[in-house]
C-alpha cells in the first residue's frame, strides 16, 4: 500500500510540474534525468511512450528495447554502451533478458533498476527516489576538501 501511495504521489507531482505549475515546466524530482541516457527494456508500448515523453521533457534521452519480442534479443547488449542507467519492469520482461541485463550492466558499471510494474507511476517514483538520494549525498558531503591527502 505504501508503494502505491508513493507512486501515485510521484506521478501527481510530475504531472503538476509538466502542466505548468512550475516555471520551468520541469519537475524538480526529475532533475536527475537531465543529460542522462536511459535504456528501458521491456514494458508496454503505451506506457513506454509516456515514459519516453517524461524523460525527454526532463532533458534526458531514452532508448527502448522490447526485450526480444520484436527487437532482436541479440541486439540488447548493443544498446547498453553509453547508457547511464538501465531500467526494466519486472512484470513485462522475460527472465533471460533480465539476467543478461544484470550481468552486462555489472560488467560495464552501468546502474540498473528494476521497476515494480511497467507503469509510468513506477518509473516516476524510481526517478524521484534516485533524485532525492543524489541530493542527500551531495548535501552530506558538505564543503569540498582541498587536500586530497586528508579526504
Amino acid at each position: 500500500m505504501k508503494t502505491l501511495q508513493a507512486e501515485a504521489s510521484a506521478l501527481e507531482r510530475t504531472l503538476q510540474a509538466t502542466a505548468g505549475d512550475e516555471p520551468s515546466g520541469r519537475s524538480a524530482s526529475l532533475a536527475i534525468l537531465e543529460r542522462m541516457r536511459i535504456v528501458y527494456v521491456g514494458g508496454r508500448p503505451g506506457s513506454n511512450a509516456a515514459i519516453w515523453r517524461v524523460v525527454e521533457s526532463a532533458g534526458g534521452e531514452m532508448t527502448v528495447h522490447d526485450g526480444g519480442i520484436e527487437d532482436r534479443k541479440g541486439l540488447l547488449a548493443a544498446t547498453l554502451p553509453g547508457a547511464d542507467m538501465v531500467v526494466f519492469p519486472v512484470d513485462c520482461i522475460d527472465h533471460d533478458s533480465m539476467n543478461m541485463l544484470k550481468r552486462v550492466c555489472e560488467r560495464g558499471h552501468i546502474a540498473w533498476h528494476p521497476l515494480r510494474t511497467a507503469s509510468v507511476a513506477s518509473f516516476v517514483e524510481l526517478i524521484g527516489r534516485l533524485n532525492a538520494d543524489a541530493q542527500t549525498n551531495t548535501q552530506s558531503r558538505g564543503a569540498p576538501r582541498f587536500c586530497l591527502r586528508h579526504d
